[in-house]
Formats: structure tokens, C-alpha cells, sequence
């Protein structure tokens, strides 16, 4: 009976490896989930500022009837009309711009996504490796019981054979009240930091991590530390989207006054009402033309716009050399 109920317990909970809770973690995890979810945002953003160079083709088409008491004299009973349209843009250095802009975006999206990643990676080590060391802990709680519990069996026997004083059985009594107190404080631990974990996973049911904790020397070189992790920090590397980001946004805001050209091409037709046969026929015909535009001064908000994107490009240096001081 105990053996089967042995086994109906083991087939529904599961041990854990380290590899196994990661990719978990990284599946599971909302913050991961919502960085994916940006990265598509990011390729829309992109997708959208295309649009800006890409032509616009649009159509219409409208139809009136006119009662009897509105037709009068010449004016048609019914009135129809139609359009083609199509636009392109010939020149305009702010869709450029906003090009570029959601491209570097769209990197900084990408910076955050392995930043979140590594956050969510490391915190799953760090729990993991809690609880081998609490797992550990429980052990060794455990073989301290079973010491101080055979302790009290032999100090028990000698003072009913007389051998020694009652102290000592009271004393070795209070060793092993507090070798159970540490015991299930421990265990308790443990159970709970379990349970934090299985919540972290997002897991109905986890049972032991498995490994063991082991020691092993590592010998760093401080200046081979330093130069990696200027290079590979995740969050270093949003700092430095983010920078280039905000750089960008100054050139966009330039780019706002800039002339802009366009041209369109338009096919179109209309109803009219011949004299004195006073037939309907239709008009049918192409137009195409193009305009530029310029804003040449407005009241000095060009420069204020400017200015602002400049200071927060400043303002993302400073963060970024506390961020290299803090690291």
C-alpha cells in the first residue's frame, strides 16, 4: 500500500532542472511576454513610417437625384461623379527621419527584450540556487536531529541506571527540543521558498530542484570584467539604444522644416447635362500636378522643439555614466 501510494504521488509532481526552470521562466514570465509583444509593436511602428515614402491610391464616388421641385429649368435630375487619386511623396526629410527613428526603435526594443531576459534568467538562478542551499540546510538539520534524538536515548539510559545526574538528561532534552525547532524552521523554509518558486514558474505542481551546490575557485581579472561588461550589460545596451534614440529625435525635430514636395495624379469623371438635347454624358479626364511646402518661421517653436530634444539626449548621457559608475 505505501508503494502505490509512493507512485501516485511521483506521477504527479516532477523534479526540476536548472536548464528546465530557466526555460520555463522565460516562456512563462509576463515581462518577457509583453517585451515580444513590443518587438511586433516595433516592426509596425516601422511598417508605418514606410507608408510615409510609399504611394496612397485612393477612390470616391458619389451619386445625387435631385427631386422635382429642385430640377428646375437646366439642372440635372441625377448627378454622379467619380475619383482616382494618387499620391507620392517627392521629398519630405521628416518621413526620413521617422524612418530611422523607428528603426533605431525597433533595436532598442530588441536591447530590452535581452535586458528583461537576463533579469528574468538571473532571478531564476538565484531562487534555484536558494533552494539547493536550503534543501542542503534541511539535511544537515535533519542529521543533527537524528544525533541530538539518539544523544537523549543513551543520556536517558544512564540516569535511570543512575550514572549520571538529572541535569545532564535535562540538558540533552533541551538540545533536542532545539534540534527540532531548528529543524522544522528550516524545513519550512525551504517549503515556502519551494512554493515562491513554483509561483514564479507560473507551475501547478514542482517538486525538488535537482543538482547539488558544489564550491569552485574563480580567479578575475578586474579589467577583463570591466571591458565585458561595458560591452555585453543588457541594460548598459538600452541605455545606449535609448541614447541613440533621443539623438535621433533631435534630427527629426530639424527635419520638420524642411521643404516638402509632392505630387498627385488624379483620374476623374462627373455627370453633366447637354443643351438643348439635355442628355446626361460623362467627363472623364486626368489631372496631375505637384506642390511644395515650406515653413518658414513659426513664432520661434522650431528651436524650443529642438532644444528639448537636445537636453534629453543630455540627460541620457548623464544616466548612462551613472549606470557605468553603479556596474
Amino acid at each position: 500500500m505505501r508503494f502505490l501510494i509512493f507512485l501516485l504521488s511521483f506521477s504527479f509532481t516532477f523534479a526540476i532542472t536548472l536548464q528546465e526552470a530557466v526555460k520555463i521562466a522565460v516562456k512563462n514570465q509576463t515581462k518577457v511576454i509583453n517585451s515580444t509583444y513590443d518587438l511586433k509593436i516595433a516592426d509596425e511602428e516601422i511598417r508605418k513610417a514606410m507608408s510615409g515614402i510609399l504611394p496612397s491610391l485612393s477612390f470616391s464616388y458619389s451619386y445625387v437625384r435631385l427631386s422635382d421641385e429642385l430640377a428646375y429649368g437646366f439642372s440635372p435630375k441625377t448627378r454622379q461623379s467619380f475619383s482616382f487619386d494618387l499620391n507620392q511623396t517627392i521629398f519630405n526629410k521628416a518621413v526620413f527621419e521617422a524612418l530611422k527613428t523607428a528603426k533605431i526603435r525597433k533595436e532598442l526594443q530588441k536591447a530590452i527584450y535581452e535586458d528583461v531576459k537576463r533579469e528574468v534568467i538571473f532571478r531564476t538562478k538565484v531562487m534555484f540556487y536558494s533552494l539547493l542551499y536550503k534543501r542542503k540546510v534541511v539535511e544537515i538539520r535533519k542529521e543533527n536531529l537524528k544525533y541530538w534524538e539518539e544523544n537523549f536515548k543513551t543520556v536517558k539510559d544512564k540516569y535511570e541506571r543512575g550514572i549520571i545526574p538529572r541535569i545532564e538528561l535535562l540538558r540533552s532534552k533541551a538540545e533536542l527540543e532545539n534540534a527540532k525547532a531548528q529543524y522544522k524552521e528550516a524545513y519550512e523554509d525551504y517549503k515556502k521558498s519551494l512554493e515562491e518558486f513554483k509561483a514564479f514558474l507560473r507551475l501547478e505542481k514542482i517538486t525538488e530542484p535537482e543538482g547539488e551546490l558544489s564550491y569552485k575557485e574563480l580567479n578575475f581579472n578586474e579589467k577583463e570584467l570591466l571591458k565585458k561588461l561595458y560591452e555585453n550589460n543588457s541594460t548598459l545596451k538600452v541605455a545606449r539604444e535609448n541614447y541613440k534614440l533621443l539623438k535621433k529625435r533631435v534630427d527629426y525635430e530639424k527635419s520638420k522644416y524642411f521643404p516638402t514636395a509632392n505630387a498627385f495624379l488624379s483620374y476623374e469623371g462627373y455627370t453633366v447635362q447637354t443643351f438643348p438635347e439635355r442628355d446626361q454624358i460623362w467627363i472623364k479626364g486626368y489631372t496631375f500636378g505637384f506642390s511644395i511646402n515650406w515653413n518658414i518661421f513659426d513664432g520661434f517653436s522650431r528651436e524650443a522643439s529642438i532644444s528639448q530634444a537636445k537636453y534629453e539626449k543630455l540627460k541620457q548621457l548623464e544616466k548612462i555614466k551613472d549606470l557605468k559608475y553603479s556596474l
